[in-house]
């Protein structure tokens, strides 16, 4: 019976190349397809640019591989048993895989280009150098090394011949060398197929652009404009695509996404604190809530909260709320974190509008925003000595309190008091419910004034100086070991609106201010005077603060507040003021030393002098003793005799007693 003939052939499937065990091949279908994706034999092609990888006909499918793809000694092997003609044997290295001899000059140059291979030749290089390792400790253990190669060998399903291949390799390398020498060094042999100029321009171009097309948009495309251009072979859109993924990641997010985007490449800096103390630093910012609110006058919109952040135990200090980021607000805000902490040594604010006014940083040197004048005012935070540093605008991280206003968005804006009232933080992330109701504005105030003070007690707080802490805690630690500058009374006036141009009225000089009255007893001097006012909008039923025109600080005036038409309290607290003036005006008149009414009257009659001369008239007329003249002197009866006592004393009296009038009227 004869045999059947041996079939040569140079295609070969995982499968059969696991069944015929040859040298440097696995001998599992598993390991052999795995074997194929590290050294990519599906991407080979030959020297006319033919591929060394086909699908496989037949049930099953897969793929077929080109003996050429094999080490040297299994393809050795296969044209010896044979399977495969001589020119499988002699194929070109360039086709297959190239154990390229370790032949670095220097181990510096070999182990520089072992640290950028793949992973894939690293994990193979290290695989080999654990079989060799094994050889060893068998050997040691008395066997030959030949005994030792197959018993190795055979426990790691290797062929014989591949370990004496990757014995031979280290024999003149040293010891420390042979892991960068074991590493297989693969030429798949595949050409890159080239893209024409103009064609890889376009697609570039396109791809590249703020819109953020797709690679499959793009490539269709290229393919229009490969038409136009009279260009009919055309590479695979996978071709494009690993072309556009060698582009470098910088050039791609500047075109795709822009220059903030292309800014994040670089890591952030990470400041520290640690040599700083409470109150030395703060920032300041303005942040609008997510909540739809009515306000007092009826309408409704979102709140503004400006806030000041102390950096070193990240605790906010101070905040007011308001309809808009205005530097009156900012001027407020300020005012609360002097009268209840003190003075900070430095501020840390964006140039927005409200911050950058000329009443709250004008003079400062390094103000980027409105011309500066010689004839500006010194701002609020210049006139304390408060240095002013700026940070980059748009830059949350240059203000740590962006990261305070984050968990305010997070956490406070969707509060259950705000169900139906919370709007989202972004038109794509409107909630079901969006304006189905809109909060009072006092009652979102009480809401937003208890969690920023929850959000400053928390425990459990990583940052570098809380340490699982709060905020509280490490302000206060800090704050009670450092001095402070603390503000006084007329400092914290200078913090207030000032009205100019207001009168005291006539009568009383009491001050009307926003349809209130605010009066005290010493405001009466002031009664039709010009007068400078400083309040606080926002608590305007507190007390204001009177200065002259001219600038000196005269007194502090409480409200005069309305009462109801039969309020008997009222008008038994006013008539204590009346008598209590009247009570202090008779002491201070005494205090004056004023003459009574009989020293005045006395000193009136003293002025009338006995004997004054009668000055002797410089031009005299004559007179006519004739005709009328006559008539008349003659009809004329003389006047009675002048009593001096009685006219003194007739006068007299009447003085006592108009005196006793004006006494019985007070």
């Amino acid at each position: 019976m004869m045999s059947a003939p041996i079939t040569r052939k140079e295609w070969f499937s995982s499968t059969e190349l696991a069944a015929l065990c040859l040298p440097g091949v696995p001998r599992a279908r598993r390991k052999v397809n795995v074997r194929a994706a590290d050294q990519g034999w599906a991407d080979r092609v030959d020297d006319r640019g033919a591929p060394l990888a086909r699908p496989r006909d037949g049930r099953g499918g897969g793929m077929e591989y080109h003996a050429s793809v094999l080490p040297a000694g299994a393809r050795t092997e296969l044209v010896k048993r044979g399977l495969a003609p001589e020119t499988v044997a002699k194929a070109e290295p360039s086709c297959c895989e190239q154990q390229v001899e370790a032949t670095a000059s220097t181990p510096e140059s070999l182990w520089s280009w072992y640290g950028k291979a793949s992973a894939s030749v690293k994990r193979e290089a290290e695989r080999r150098l654990l079989v060799l390792l094994q050889v060893d400790e068998v050997e040691k253990s008395g066997l030959t090394r030949s005994a030792a190669v197959s018993t190795v060998a055979m426990s790691s399903d290797i062929a014989p011949s591949t370990v004496w291949n990757w014995i031979s390799r280290v024999a003149s390398a040293p010891r420390t060398d042979w892991l960068p020498t074991l590493a297989p060094r693969f030429s798949t042999g595949a050409r890159k197929t080239e893209i024409p100029a103009e064609l890889w321009t376009f697609y570039e171009s396109w791809w590249l652009r703020q819109s953020e097309p797709t690679h499959a948009d793009t490539y269709r495309r290229t393919v229009t404009e490969a038409k136009r251009l009279g260009i009919t072979i055309l590479p695979s859109a996978k071709t494009f695509i690993r072309r556009a993924e060698q582009i470098p990641p910088e050039i791609v997010v500047l075109k795709r996404q822009g220059p903030e985007a292309a800014r994040l490449l670089v890591p952030a800096i990470e400041r520290s604190v640690e040599g700083n103390h409470a109150l030395e630093l703060v920032n300041a910012d303005g942040h609008k809530w997510d909540v739809g609110v009515r306000f007092p006058d009826g309408s409704k919109g979102r709140v503004i909260t400006v806030a000041i952040q102390d950096i070193y135990s990240r605790k906010f200090l101070a905040w007011r709320h308001g309809t808009g980021e205005s530097a009156t607000l900012v001027r407020l805000v300020f005012m609360d974190l002097f009268r209840n902490w003190g003075f900070p040594d430095v501020t840390l604010l964006d140039n927005g509008r409200a911050f950058a006014s000329k009443w709250i940083t004008g003079g400062a040197k390094n103000r980027y925003r409105y011309s500066i004048k010689e004839g500006d005012p010194l701002g609020l935070l210049p006139r304390f000595g408060i240095d002013v540093q700026w940070a980059l605008p748009h830059r949350g991280s240059s203000k740590p309190i962006e990261r305070g206003f984050r968990d305010f968005a997070q956490t406070i804006a969707r509060h259950a008091a705000f169900d139906g009232a919370w709007l989202g933080n972004s038109v794509a992330n409107k909630p079901e419910n969006y304006g189905s109701r809109l909060i009072d504005y006092a009652d979102f105030v009480k809401v937003i004034d208890a969690e920023i003070a929850s959000h400053n007690s928390r425990l459990g707080r990583d940052t570098e100086m809380t340490k699982g802490g709060s905020f509280d805690q490490t302000f206060a630690e800090s704050y009670a070991a450092v001095p402070i500058r603390r503000a006084t009374e007329l400092q914290l006036h200078e913090c207030m609106l000032s009205a100019e141009k207001v009168r005291g009225q006539r009568d009383t000089g009491a001050v009307r201010l926003h349809g209130n009255q605010y009066w005290t007893p010493g405001m009466a001097e002031l009664a039709g005077k010009p007068l400078i006012i400083r309040y606080d909008p926002e608590n305007l039923h507190s007390e204001i603060h009177v200065y002259d025109a001219a600038g000196p600080f005269l007194l502090t005036a409480p409200i005069w507040a309305k009462t109801g038409f039969l309020t008997e309290d009222h008008g038994r607290a006013r008539m204590k003021i009346e008598r209590d003036l009247v009570k202090n005006a008779r002491k201070d008149a005494e205090l004056r030393n004023l003459l009574t009414s009989q020293e005045l009257a006395h000193r009136a009659l003293l002025a009338i002098s006995d004997g004054d001369d009668i000055p002797p008239p410089k031009v005299v007329r004559m007179v006519r003793t004739g005709g009328r003249a006559a008539v008349a002197a003659a009809a004329a009866v003389p006047a009675p005799d002048f009593d001096r006592e009685e006219y003194q004393r007739r006068t007299s009296a009447a003085l006592e007693t108009q005196l006793r009038l004006v006494r019985d009227q007070e």
